[in-house]
């Protein structure tokens, strides 16, 4: 038996068979595996222990109501609502610039659209985020890989041409715990001394990654023995970070028992030299033994979850025999043999031979059905999430005051497993620019839409960004039906916070839809033109001698008639709003601190000829508001007076008297 703790004494050559050895043997097994597949087996409802307590009386004799069992899954709506809860609002990655200069800060932007580049690629936010959380809230902890898949092909320049090259790219995907064999002496996944990475691909594929010819592994079984898989490989693959015994480290990937891949370790950042290792973990509880595994949440709620059943399906069968009236028939009256339980049936039979009559079973008391609600509030006290966490009425009229601090209850009880969900989303958006400067060292192009809705484009490689952290949020704050969005959003808006109407409508989630997105992208380029066309007008001032003059005019403090200069006008049809957001932007941009004072002062009255505008047609639209009401109190008077005017008694002429 291979000793699983002498990874780093382990020859290279003789790894096949201490990797084996770890796959056999890992404390995993033991500890976790079967815990693992029962909790699966209870949240997919396929475990057939939901409903063992359900007690089987003897005394039926028809078999249709021996097996009458009910599976009703309260698991899953539980742990559904978890994720959707995480997973509502997109994170927002924030890229810390190393330095505040503008070099930084452009390398940080780089960053920023790297991170974009492959977050979008993978489709976390839609596919890999949530089946993470699912196996964090189901199997204690859930594990997220990245690799750099050569076989990958990207868009580059060649000359005026693009096109597709294959040079390879960064994938991510989620790692099924069965996979995956940590240092069994580790609590975290930084602190392994070695880390094996075992799963199942097609032949074909093994062959194209890695080259060569390969036999498909007989009668190979996927770790969590699901299911049984034929023509696939079983590869291994082995990361060892550098040590005192291995300067270099090891990557090696074992198949049919051997070496087809060994190298020095790739993963080590290029900037601190520090080696990490490229998954990334999130537990939902943590242990005061530091399981390397966490605590799986879902674990406390089974037991209610077999009682739950085992109820309804006492229920079930009472409802059945209630429904299926049994008789009592004297021996030897021949009359049971016409009984068939139609409606409105005659039955004729001899008095002599005694008298049929129904058995009608008492119903279930009413302990029983006290204990099913009891079990349906304990699934909610467990698991902390109340049924108006779930969208679902409460059981009982409650004040508004109370269904706010149920909410705000689940939310706090969810606080330490946000925490370690925050804590992995920066772990891995850092790992992922730590990838893209070790393999992005060929120019690509890169595409990502922006928060303006704008496609930007820009060819990088691993030389163009920079980063001296990440911070990541999510904004948790607003509240979560639509309702309660639009009810804050008016709020907002009503109290003055919010004054432009596009940020009003990014609340409402309407920004994108086109009567808006297209209008709006429209302004925003405008807008950007207009900054560019001021930059260009500060590189012109060496050589336009009536740009110098004006500006030289304007030091003196004599600015009169020099901003006619400025090639950039404001237009009654612009959203004033947008430009304004825009060239804000920009005036707070350190290229902009860099432009002449006279540069500056012609964007800062564009700016405040945007605001003349908004000043204007509010001043407007408040006219308007009071020309209504006057006209409204017009028709009020009118009406008043003809409410005095007498009734009967002839014609009053107008302006006299009737003397």
């Amino acid at each position: 038996m291979a000793n699983i703790r002498a990874a780093w004494t382990t020859k290279t050559k003789d790894l096949p068979g201490f990797i084996e050895g770890v796959l056999q043997n890992h404390p995993v097994r033991d500890k976790h595996w079967e815990k693992w597949r029962k909790i699966l087996f209870y949240f997919y409802g396929e475990d057939t222990d939901f409903i063992s307590y359900v007690e089987r009386e003897p005394y039926y004799e028809s078999s249709e109501h021996k097996d009458i069992e009910i599976k009703i899954n309260r698991l899953l709506s539980i742990i559904r609502t978890y994720i959707a809860k995480l997973t509502r609002d997109n994170p927002i990655i924030e890229i810390i610039p190393t330095k505040h200069t503008e070099e930084d800060l452009r390398k940080a932007e780089t960053a920023n659209m790297v991170l974009d580049y492959v977050w979008n690629r993978n489709n976390l936010n839609e596919k890999i985020l949530p089946l993470w959380l699912l196996n964090t809230f189901t199997m204690s902890a859930g594990i997220v890989k990245l690799w750099f898949n050569s076989l990958k092909k990207a868009e580059v320049v060649k000359g005026e041409e693009i096109s597709f090259e294959q040079i390879g790219d960064i994938e991510v995907g989620v790692v099924k715990n069965y996979n995956f064999f940590p240092d069994p002496d580790a609590t975290d996944i930084e602190d392994c001394r070695y880390i094996i990475h075992a799963y199942p691909i097609a032949v074909e594929e093994a062959e194209a990654y890695f080259g060569g010819e390969f036999k498909a592994d007989v009668d190979i079984t996927d770790f969590d023995q699901s299911t049984s898989l034929s023509n696939m490989v079983m590869v291994k693959e082995y990361y060892e970070k550098p040590n005192p015994k291995n300067p270099d480290g090891r990557f090696v990937v074992v198949i049919n028992d051997k070496i087809v891949f060994k190298s020095k370790y790739q993963f080590i950042d290029p900037k601190s030299g520090e080696a990490f290792y490229p998954f990334v973990k999130v537990i939902a509880q943590p242990t005061h033994d530091q399981d390397f595994w966490g605590y799986p949440i879902i674990k406390d709620l089974i037991p209610v979850q077999k009682y739950y059943n085992a109820i309804n399906s006492k229920i079930l069968k009472n409802i059945s025999l209630m429904a299926d009236i049994q008789w009592a028939v004297p021996e030897g009256n021949i009359a049971a043999r016409y009984i068939e339980n139609i409606p409105g049936q005659v039955i004729v039979y001899s008095a002599q031979e005694g008298q049929v009559y129904q058995i009608a079973p008492k119903p279930l008391p009413h302990h029983v059905l006290a204990m099913r609600q009891f079990l349906a509030v304990e699934f909610e006290e467990i698991s902390g999430q109340h049924e108006v966490s779930q969208g679902k009425a409460p059981y009982a009229n409650m004040p508004t005051s109370a269904l706010q601090l149920l909410l705000e209850q689940d939310e706090t009880r969810m606080a330490v497993t946000l925490k370690q969900f925050f804590a992995g989303l920066r772990e891995l958006a850092i790992k992922i620019l730590k990838m893209a400067k070790i393999f992005y060292d060929e120019k690509r192009l890169i595409r990502i839409v922006g928060e303006d809705n704008i496609t930007k484009v820009e060819e990088i490689q691993n030389t163009d960004f920079d980063f001296a952290d990440v911070k990541t949020i999510l904004s948790q704050a607003m509240p979560v039906t639509k309702q309660g969005k639009t009810n804050f959003s008016i709020m907002l808006w009503n109290a003055g916070i919010v004054r432009d109407p596009r940020k009003i409508l990014k609340l409402l989630q309407l920004d994108t839809l086109d009567v808006f997105y297209k209008r709006e992208t429209m302004d925003i380029e405008r807008a950007r033109r207009e900054n560019e066309m001021i930059r260009k007008l500060a590189d012109s001032m060496e050589y336009d001698d009536r740009l110098q003059q004006a500006a030289e005019q304007f030091m003196t403090g004599n600015a009169e008639g020099l901003f006619e200069i400025s090639p950039i006008k404001v237009m009654k049809i612009d959203d004033h709003f947008v430009h304004i957001e825009e060239h804000g932007k920009f005036a707070k941009s350190l290229q902009f601190e860099k432009l002449h004072p006279f540069i500056q002062e012609l964007l800062l009255r564009h700016i405040d000829e945007h605001y003349a505008f908004i000043e204007q047609q509010a001043q407007k639209a408040q006219q308007a508001k009071g020309q209504q009401q006057q006209n409204i109190n017009i028709e009020d008077q009118l009406q008043e007076a003809m409410l005095t005017l007498p009734t009967g008694g002839g014609n009053i002429p107008l302006g006299g008297s009737n003397e």
